[in-house]
């Protein structure tokens, strides 16, 4: 019997594999999501208020925020009001805030898939591209098969956006964190 020394170089990329460990060892953020969101999420240039989010405007959103940090024991959070106050862009800085302080996989559901498509390429993807904190964690130039309009892949994780309307696209799916926004407007019984 012959044993063979095999070198470690021929299948692993020593540079990537050291970076990859150097990252693991990094601490994580320990900030609540109201936090996160003044001091890192940015509303894109065509917004109606551009730049860094400040919760002074919205204050009754900082409670909410708060709740919807990771490992702070609440497990739901349901959020009933009024229109045009905030709260989807609330729900885009939980589901981005945890890209950073929690990352794992999460949904969107909106009442159509076309309406989660929009809220992909219309809020998600400007506000990415708009908050700095982002450049290393996504790529959201990318078109590949990791990162599209249903589903955007990052650093640890994914998020995935589609609509109320089909069961199988709700079910079968790891997924830790949901945004379930415009709930009204849901089908209330689906086949499936």
């Amino acid at each position: 019997m012959k044993i063979e020394k095999i070198s470690a170089d021929k299948y692993l990329n020593k540079t990537a594999f050291l970076k990859a460990f150097k990252d693991a060892l990094k601490p994580r953020l320990r900030l609540s999501v109201s936090e996160f969101t003044e001091k890192h999420i940015f509303l894109p240039s065509n917004s109606a208020m551009p730049g860094l989010i400040n919760l002074s405007i919205t204050p009754y959103l900082r409670q909410i925020l708060d709740d919807l940090t990771p490992y702070n024991g609440v497990q739901f959070v349901v959020f009933v009001s009024s229109v045009q106050i905030a709260k989807s862009t609330a729900g885009i800085c939980f589901i981005m805030s945890n890209m950073v302080l929690d990352p794992s996989n999460s949904m969107v559901v909106l009442p159509r898939h076309s309406d989660a498509e929009d809220f992909s390429t219309e809020r998600i993807t400007p506000m990415l591209k708009a908050s700095p904190i982002y450049q290393d964690v996504i790529d959201v130039e990318q078109k590949s098969s990791e990162n599209k309009v249903g589903k955007k892949t990052y650093k640890g994780g994914f998020i995935y956006f589609t609509g109320a309307g089909s069961a199988s696209a709700l079910k079968s799916k790891p997924i830790k964190n949901i945004l379930m926004d415009e709930v009204d407007e849901y089908q209330r019984d689906l086949q499936g």
